[in-house]
């Protein structure tokens, strides 16, 4: 938990690349897997973490995506996500309104960040977000018991399953950097490890 509520909170840095996974409800889970947006397919979806392809996102905010400043974060600015690493080519590919992959930027959904209070905060500059679709004001969700991923109005993202109450979706991101672990927390973990 953050200790101050002046805290700066993290947001997306254009230059930098991420894992975005669903957002969980509750406290992390070692036994199940994480799941991250993965586009490998040309679609996207949700698959295992840990894949070789089709996981490691770019937000490229409009007006610039080489230019930072704190001040700009907010629900206002805009961006494509484009996966760096869809296949071996090396090309970049972006998420399009159908959630297919578009080679052409200018056919990419335009999306919108808004800060979602729902973080593990597990690593830092771990960003906790809802996603909306600037072409038809849906909401980004996840459907981890399928695996996938879906444009939901925002009054539906919240349904539950009639039968279990269990919410039908996930509608917070986690936008993970994919940075070095610090040196001295690598040192501090092999230490714990030695007999």
């Amino acid at each position: 938990r953050r200790s101050s509520a002046r805290e700066p909170h993290p947001w997306l840095d254009p230059n930098k690349k991420y894992y975005v996974g669903p957002a969980a409800r509750d406290f992390f889970d070692p036994t199940c897997f994480p799941q991250s947006l993965n586009c490998a397919s040309g679609r996207a979806k949700l698959d295992n973490f840990d894949q070789p392809s089709g996981n490691l996102w770019c937000f490229r905010f409009m007006g610039g995506h080489l230019v930072w400043d704190a001040s700009q974060q907010g629900e206002n600015r805009f961006f494509t996500m484009a996966c760096m690493n869809h296949n071996s080519s090396g090309h970049v590919a972006y998420l399009s309104p159908d959630l297919s992959l578009t080679a052409d930027e200018g056919r990419a959904e335009l999306w919108a960040a808004s800060l979602h209070p729902l973080c593990r905060e597990t690593v830092a500059g771990e960003v906790a977000m809802q996603l909306r679709a600037h072409t038809s004001g849906k909401i980004l969700c996840a459907d981890e018991r399928k695996q996938l991923v879906h444009l939901v109005k925002p009054q539906d993202s919240q349904a539950t399953d009639p039968v279990t109450g269990i919410p039908l979706f996930t509608s917070a991101w986690e936008a993970t950097p994919d940075d070095d672990p610090p040196e001295e927390a690598v040192q501090a973990l092999l230490d714990k490890l030695k007999v």
